[in-house]
């Protein structure tokens, strides 16, 4: 990857249809580096927003080949874990209001995407939500959100403190699983 100062975690805007774009969230760079074999080339133009809303759009994407070892390559040549290596061009003229806004326009311009359809048949004992109220309720929580932690937290109901940690111990473990293979 270019030398790009990325302060993590990050929010990507997938460059699909203008206003239909699928959202995701990268927490580290070992998130942001890895996709699936299909996202590899949806990567490119995929606008992303680092942890203190500065903006960058990927313009170009080479796959690296598989994660892991040899027998976990024989599975993931099916699943399609790959690392890859991005370009990232900043776009210092779009503020992270820019980006919220282009996020309301994702929300309702593709709702199939965002939409719950439990809370819409009012599943779990409670009473049946209109959609487009729900689809409301999404955007006001993003439009509430002053930072890219806040808007994890307000709309993917997520502590990114403990997600974090939590990523970290499950690094950990898996490390620590690997040296002692490695020792028998």
């Amino acid at each position: 990857m270019n030398p790009v100062d990325l302060k993590y975690p990050l929010v990507g805007l997938a460059d699909a249809q203008p206003g239909r774009e699928p959202w995701e969230l990268f927490w580290d760079a070992e998130f942001f580096s890895t996709c699936g074999r299909r996202e590899v080339a949806q990567r490119v133009g995929m606008l992303i927003v680092d942890v203190e809303g500065r903006c960058w759009r990927i313009s170009s994407v080479r796959d690296l080949g598989l994660t892991g070892g040899f027998r976990s390559r024989l599975f993931l040549f099916l699943t399609g874990d790959h690392w890859v290596d991005q370009t990232l061009v900043p776009i210092p003229e779009m503020t992270f209001d820019d980006a919220k806004a282009r996020l309301c326009a994702a929300i309702q311009n593709n709702p199939d995407h965002w939409r719950d359809d439990e809370a819409i048949a009012g599943e779990g004992g409670q009473p049946p939500k209109d959609e487009q109220d729900l689809l409301d309720e999404m955007k006001a929580q993003v439009m509430r959100s002053n930072s890219v932690l806040e808007l994890i937290r307000n709309f993917w109901n997520e502590d990114p403190t403990f997600s974090l940690a939590k990523v970290e111990k499950m690094r950990a473990a898996r490390r620590s699983g690997q040296a002692t293979k490695k020792q028998t």
